[in-house]
């Protein structure tokens, strides 16, 4: 009869043990998940900092490259401002020539013919002269 005794007691523990056993079974699951969504997380965050840095680097490279513009722009805006006071200066200078060819006198446009009338009298004049010297002569 002490056997019997004994049987629910190892049976008890036996279930007992299956109990703790799938607990822990259970336990160990919920760990290697919590251990599988570390890494993720740990991987994410070192893909995050790599676009981080990357998007830095990126950042870095173009000030760079504004500032290279800046510059460009800067000696483009002096070589316009030499070139706009030089274009100054030659206006002034072709602003003086003109006033002074305002103040030029202007020949009348009907000279030409007077040059020719007046010439016509002075070899009209010539020929009267070698005329009377002619007839002096004889």
């Amino acid at each position: 009869g002490e056997e019997r005794n004994h049987l629910p007691v190892v049976e008890n523990a036996e279930q007992e043990y299956e109990k703790v056993r799938e607990r822990s079974d259970k336990k160990e699951r919920e760990l290697k998940e919590v251990k599988a969504k570390m890494k993720k997380k740990e991987l994410e965050e070192r893909q995050a900092r790599k676009s981080t840095e990357e998007f830095c680097n990126r950042v870095h490279m173009l000030e760079g490259e504004k500032a290279g513009l800046e510059s460009e722009l800067n000696s483009i805006d002096a070589r316009r401002e030499t070139w706009q006071r030089e274009l100054k200066v030659e206006e002034q200078k072709l602003q003086k020539k003109k006033d002074q060819l305002k103040e030029t006198p202007k020949v009348p446009a009907d000279i030409d013919p007077q040059i020719t009338k007046a010439n016509k009298e002075v070899l009209k004049l010539q020929d009267e002269n070698r005329q009377i010297s002619q007839k002096k002569d004889k």
